[in-house]
C-alpha cells in the first residue's frame, strides 16, 4: 500500500493529515495512546507527520473477524484488497521509539473524529491521498447529561475497579470526556469498542456504555453468588478442620501427648457401645 494522507475539517478550513491504519488499539478523543507502527505505508505517513505539524488521521483496519455490527459500518479502500472503516481519529504524535528490533512506537494524543470523503494526489507522497471531514458529535440537554452520567457512575460504583480509575471517572467534566474515559479504558471487546469510536452521537454512545456497563454488572454479581455458594457449601469441613486445629494447639500447649483430636471422640463412643467381648 502506497504512502497514504487524508484531508480533515477544522476551523472551517481543510488540512493534510498522513494517515495510518491499524487493526489495534482503538483510539478514541482525548486519549493518550501508544500505538506500534509497522508496514511501509505506516512508517512513510508517520514520517511525513513529523516533517509537517505531527498530525496523523488513525483509521481502523476492518476484516473478516470482525462481528456483524462493524461489518455493516461505512467503510473505504485503502489500498490492496484492505478496507478501512469510515470513521477515524485526528491524532498528534507527542513521541516517537525506535526499537532495537526496528519496529517503532509512537505516543499520540487523539484529538477528535473525522470521516473519509474521497481521494486526491499531491506532489509530496507517490501515492493516494485520501480526504476525510471531522464528524460533529450531536449534542443532548445539560440535564440529560448530568442524568446519564449519574447513571453511569452508578453503573462503575458496582464493578471492582481500581480506585484511580474510579477518581478519573468521577472528576470528567462533561458527559462526553466521561463517554471517551470508559470507551477507552474499560475492557470491552475490540468490536464494541469500533463500535464506540464510529458513534458520533453523545446520547448513542451513553446509551451503548450503559448497556454493556449493566450486563458487567449482573456478570459481577452473578459471579459473587456462585462463589457465596461455593464457600457456603465448604464452609462447615473448613470449621470442623479449624476447630480441630485449635484442640492440638491447645493439647500441645498444656503438655498433652500428642496425637489424632479425632481419639477421645472415638473412644467417647466406642464406650457407650455394648460390643461383642472379642472387640473388647
Amino acid at each position: 500500500m502506497d504512502n497514504l494522507n487524508v484531508t480533515v475539517a477544522g476551523g472551517g478550513f481543510e488540512q493534510l493529515a498522513p494517515m495510518i491504519i491499524l487493526r489495534n488499539p482503538v483510539l478514541f478523543p482525548f486519549s493518550l495512546t501508544q500505538i506500534s507502527v509497522q508496514g511501509e505505508a505506516n512508517t512513510e505517513a508517520m514520517e511525513l507527520a513529523m516533517r509537517r505539524d505531527r498530525l496523523i488521521a488513525v483509521y481502523h483496519e476492518i476484516s473478516f473477524e470482525d462481528n456483524e455490527d462493524v461489518q455493516a459500518l461505512p467503510r473505504f479502500n485503502c489500498g490492496s484488497e484492505e478496507e478501512a472503516l469510515q470513521t477515524g481519529i485526528l491524532a498528534k504524535i507527542v513521541k516517537v521509539v525506535n526499537l532495537p528490533d526496528g519496529g517503532i512506537r509512537v505516543l499520540v494524543r487523539s484529538l477528535k473524529r473525522i470521516r473519509h470523503l474521497r481521494n486526491c494526489q499531491i506532489n509530496e507522497c507517490r501515492g493516494s491521498v485520501y480526504e476525510a471531514r471531522i464528524s460533529d458529535a450531536v449534542s443532548i440537554p445539560q440535564d440529560q447529561a448530568a442524568g446519564t452520567a449519574k447513571a453511569l457512575q452508578q453503573m462503575l460504583a458496582e464493578l471492582p475497579l481500581p480506585e484511580e480509575f474510579r477518581m478519573a471517572a468521577a472528576n470528567q467534566g462533561s458527559l462526553e470526556r466521561l463517554t471517551e474515559l470508559l470507551a477507552d479504558n474499560y475492557h470491552f471487546s475490540t468490536s464494541e469498542k469500533v463500535l464506540l469510536q464510529h458513534e458520533k452521537s453523545v446520547k448513542q454512545r451513553s446509551a451503548m456504555l450503559l448497556e454493556w456497563l449493566n450486563r458487567e454488572v449482573e456478570i459481577h454479581h452473578l459471579g459473587n453468588q456462585i462463589q457465596s455458594e461455593v464457600h457456603e457449601a465448604m464452609s462447615q469441613p473448613q470449621r470442623e478442620y479449624f476447630l480441630k486445629e485449635q484442640l492440638r494447639a491447645i493439647r500441645r500447649e498444656l503438655g498433652e501427648e500428642f496425637g489424632n483430636p479425632d481419639i477421645p471422640m472415638i473412644e467417647e463412643k466406642l464406650q457407650n457401645k455394648r460390643l461383642p467381648e472379642k472387640w473388647k
